[in-house]
């Protein structure tokens, strides 16, 4: 399975994608092809579209889940849930980028992936630190304790959630 996480800001992405994902699957490169982060509208837009070119359109979706990030998967997506599309998921950063272990919860410690000093995790650790950051820390020191009344740790919590 291949997937394309990126689209031009504006939600237009270009035929040649179905093309290209179809080389590919052709080739026998990958079986399907799917999305990552794409809004309910692309993701049908782009279904409709393989369907005009006779060509195969995303079969699956990858969006961020866990009880942060919810929207997208339970209610934007609902839709292809209830129809017969056959879209499926697999999603990704089900401890949001490691603030639901409880390792964030008194800022971020040396040795961790926040502490890195690359792009990405510099901007992934500004929004731990926003405003927005702290209150979900926040919410995860709550969450320990609810963890430690079960026996569990939070991270084991947040999983099973």
């Amino acid at each position: 399975m291949q997937s394309i996480r990126q689209i031009s800001p504006n939600g237009w992405f270009h035929p040649t994608v179905f093309t290209a994902f179809n080389f590919c699957i052709d080739k026998g490169m990958c079986f399907y092809w799917g999305t990552s982060e794409w809004g309910a509208w692309q993701i049908d837009s782009a279904r409709r579209v393989a369907a005009d070119l006779k060509l195969v359109g995303p079969v699956v979706e990858q969006p961020q889940y866990n009880c942060f990030h919810r929207e997208r998967v339970e209610k934007e997506y609902d839709n292809f849930y209830k129809s017969d599309l056959g879209l499926g998921t697999t999603t990704w950063s089900p401890l949001d980028s490691g603030v639901l272990t409880g390792k964030y919860n008194n800022g971020i410690p040396d040795g961790t992936r926040l502490a890195m000093d690359d792009s990405l995790m510099k901007r992934i650790r500004s929004q731990v630190e926003s405003e927005e950051g702290k209150i979900k820390i926040e919410k995860v020191r709550k969450m320990t304790k609810v963890a430690e009344r079960l026996g569990c740790t939070v991270a084991q919590l947040a999983l099973a959630w």
